[in-house]
C-alpha cells in the first residue's frame, strides 16, 4: 500500500508525483497504447545522445557508467519498478557509483511512495556516508513517509528530520510542514499539531485547506474525548481560531470542511446549554437570505491592507521592465489626482470596462475585421450610462490611434475622449494591468466588466487567495441579446451576487467565538450550489439537542 495521497495530492507537490500511480500495479502506458513512430527530430536527438554516450564511454568510462545508472534509476522511478530500483542500489553500493543527489532522491521518493521505509532509510544512510548533499526534496520524501505512513505513522521522527533540515539553513516549504501537521492531527496529538502549525506560520508559509481541515478534525476529536490533550476552553479557542483562518484563506471549502464542522457541532461542549442544528443542502436566494435560518449573508470585500498588497503586486509586475516606469507614474498620478476635490478633468466612475475584451467578443469568425468591434464597446458603455452608472473605458493606444481607427468610428472614439470616459493605455504596456489596478484602487463596489477569466501568467503571479476573493466581488460578465429599436443590441450583465460565496460565521468572530447568545455558520460547497447552515442557540439550562436533516 502506498503512502496516503489524499493529503499529498492537495498539498505536497513532490517532484514527479504526477507520474506516480497511487501505488497501483496498473499496466504501463506502453502496454496499453500503441507506440507512436518517433519524429525525425526525436530520431535525430536520440542519435546525437547515442553519439555523445559513445564518445563519453570512449573517453571516460566511469562517467558514462554514472550517467547510465542515473538514467536507469530515473526509469525505475517512472515505472514504479521497486525491484529494479533495489537491484540498482545494490549495484551502486558495490561499485561505489555516484548518481548524484538527483538519482538518490529518485530512489528515496520511489521507496517511500510504496512504504519501503527500511530500504529508503538505507539509501539515506548511504548518502550521509558518501557525503551526498541532502536536499529539501530528500527530507520531504522521508518526512512524508514517516508522518503519513499507513504501516507505521511516526510524525515525531518526521519532525526530527525537519529540525535537521532547518539546521542546515534550507528554506522550508509548505510540503515540508504539511504532512507532519496532518500526521499529528490524525493521531489525535492536538498540542503537537498546533505547535508545529505555529512554527510553520513563523516561516510565513500560508496554510491550505488540507492543514486547516486536519486541525479542525483534531479539535473535534479532543472535544469529544477530553483528557490531557484537549477539551474545555482551550480546544474551543483553537477551533474558532482555525475557523477564522479558514474564512480568510478558503473561498469554497470541500467535503472535508463540511464533515469537520458537523463533527464539531455534533458534540456540544455543554449539552445542557446549547441547541445545535446542522442542515445540509440549504439554498441562498439572490438577496443573500438563507432559506433555513433567514439570516442575510454579507458581502465581504478585501481589507484595506489586502487591497494595498494586491496593488503593490500589480505594480511590481509592471515595473519589472524599467522602461515602463514613466508611463506608470503618470497613470498613478492621474488616479491619485481623483482624490483631490480641486482636480479637474478626472472622471468619477463606478464601472471599469475592459474595452479590448468587449471589442473582441465573438470576433473570431472568418472575414472578421482586424480591429476591435467599436459598436460592441459603445453598446456596453451606453448600457451603463442609461442606468445612471459612470463607466470608465480602458483601451490600449493601438485601438484609439486616429491613424488605425476605421474612419466611420473616429468620431465615436473622439466622443469617448471628450466625455472623459476613456483611459488610454500607452504602448509597451499591458492593458490588463491598468484596468485591474484602477478597479482595485477605486475600491468600494466598483465593477470590472470583462469575460477574461484572468488565468494568464501575470495573474498567476499575484496572491491567489487575495486575487480570487477580489475577483469574486468585482467581476461582472457580459453578453449581447437581441437587436434593439433604433439600432444596437441589448446588453446582458451578470454582476457579482449581493453576498460573498465564502465561509460566513458570526459577525463577532473577530472578537471571539461569538457563542454568547448563539451563533450561526454558513459554508458553501466547492463545485455545488449547496450550502450548509449551522445554528447554535443558548438554552439557558435546557437540555441540548443535536439534529441534522
Amino acid at each position: 500500500m502506498s503512502v496516503k495521497r489524499d493529503v499529498a495530492a492537495a498539498a505536497l507537490d513532490m517532484e514527479g508525483d504526477s507520474k506516480r500511480r497511487n501505488g497501483s500495479t496498473q499496466q504501463s502506458t506502453s502496454e496499453i497504447l500503441p507506440q507512436k513512430e518517433p519524429t525525425e527530430e526525436q530520431k535525430n536527438r536520440m542519435l546525437k545522445q547515442s553519439k555523445r554516450m559513445k564518445k563519453l564511454l570512449a573517453s571516460d568510462p566511469a562517467a558514462a557508467e554514472k550517467m547510465d545508472y542515473r538514467r536507469r534509476v530515473g526509469m525505475a522511478r517512472r515505472d514504479d519498478d521497486v525491484p529494479t530500483a533495489l537491484q540498482l542500489f545494490t549495484d551502486i553500493q558495490a561499485r561505489n557509483i555516484d548518481v548524484g543527489h538527483e538519482g538518490f532522491n529518485a530512489l528515496i521518493a520511489l521507496l517511500t511512495t510504496f512504504e519501503r521505509q527500511a530500504e529508503a532509510e538505507a539509501v539515506l544512510t548511504y548518502m550521509r556516508e558518501k557525503h551526498v548533499p541532502l536536499t529539501e526534496a530528500t527530507y520531504v520524501s522521508m518526512m512524508r513517509a514517516l508522518a503519513l505512513g499507513s504501516k507505521l505513522q511516526k510524525p515525531e521522527a518526521a519532525e526530527a528530520l525537519l529540525d535537521e533540515m532547518l539546521s542546515t539553513g534550507q528554506r522550508p516549504r509548505l510540503r515540508s510542514y504539511s504532512p507532519i501537521v496532518v500526521g499529528y492531527a490524525q493521531q489525535g496529538k492536538i498540542n503537537a499539531a498546533f505547535q508545529l502549525y505555529d512554527k510553520m506560520l513563523t516561516h510565513k508559509i500560508e496554510p491550505t485547506e488540507v492543514e486547516l481541515v486536519a486541525l479542525l478534525k483534531v479539535c473535534g476529536e479532543a472535544r469529544r474525548e477530553g483528557g490531557k490533550e484537549g477539551g474545555g476552553k482551550k480546544v474551543e479557542e483553537r477551533f474558532y481560531r482555525v475557523m477564522r483562518e479558514m474564512q480568510e484563506l478558503v473561498l469554497e471549502p470541500g467535503e472535508g470542511a463540511w464533515e469537520a464542522m458537523k463533527e464539531w457541532f455534533a458534540t456540544a461542549a455543554t449539552p445542557a446549554a446549547e441547541e445545535v442544528k446542522v442542515t445540509s443542502g440549504v439554498v441562498i436566494d439572490n438577496k443573500g437570505v438563507c432559506g433555513e435560518c433567514g439570516q442575510v449573508l454579507d458581502s465581504i470585500d478585501l481589507t484595506s491592507q489586502a487591497s494595498g498588497e494586491l496593488l503593490t503586486m500589480v505594480e511590481e509586475l509592471v515595473l519589472a521592465e524599467p522602461a515602463r516606469a514613466g508611463d506608470w507614474e503618470m497613470f498613478k498620478s492621474w488616479l491619485e489626482g481623483g482624490r483631490e476635490s480641486a482636480r479637474t478633468g478626472w472622471p468619477e466612475f463606478d464601472v471599469v470596462v475592459d474595452g479590448a475584451n468587449v471589442g473582441y467578443f465573438q470576433m473570431n469568425y472568418a472575414q472578421a475585421p482586424p480591429h476591435v468591434n467599436y459598436e460592441q464597446i459603445s453598446w456596453v458603455v451606453e448600457h451603463f450610462e442609461r442606468r445612471g452608472k459612470r463607466p470608465l473605458l480602458v483601451l490600449h493606444a493601438r485601438h484609439v490611434d486616429d491613424r488605425k481607427i476605421p474612419p466611420e468610428y473616429v468620431g465615436l472614439v473622439r466622443g469617448w475622449r471628450e466625455r472623459g470616459l476613456l483611459l488610454v493605455v500607452p504602448y509597451r504596456n499591458n492593458d490588463d494591468w491598468f484596468w485591474l489596478f484602477t478597479t482595485v484602487f477605486k475600491g468600494g463596489r466598483t465593477l470590472l466588466v470583462t469575460n477574461d477569466e484572468m488565468r494568464d501568467h501575470h495573474f498567476q503571479m499575484l496572491s491567489q487567495r487575495t486575487f480570487l476573493r477580489w475577483k469574486e466581488r468585482h467581476q461582472a460578465y457580459f453578453s449581447f441579446g437581441g437587436h434593439e429599436r433604433g439600432g444596437g443590441r441589448s446588453v446582458k450583465i451578470e454582476a457579482p451576487a449581493v453576498y460573498s460565496r465564502c465561509i460566513q460565521g458570526p459577525r463577532s468572530m473577530k472578537e471571539g467565538s461569538g457563542k454568547e447568545g448563539g451563533e450561526s455558520w454558513h459554508l458553501p460547497k466547492a463545485g455545488s450550489e449547496e450550502w450548509m447552515c449551522v445554528q447554535v442557540r443558548r438554552k439557558d439550562g435546557e437540555e441540548g439537542v443535536n439534529e441534522e436533516k
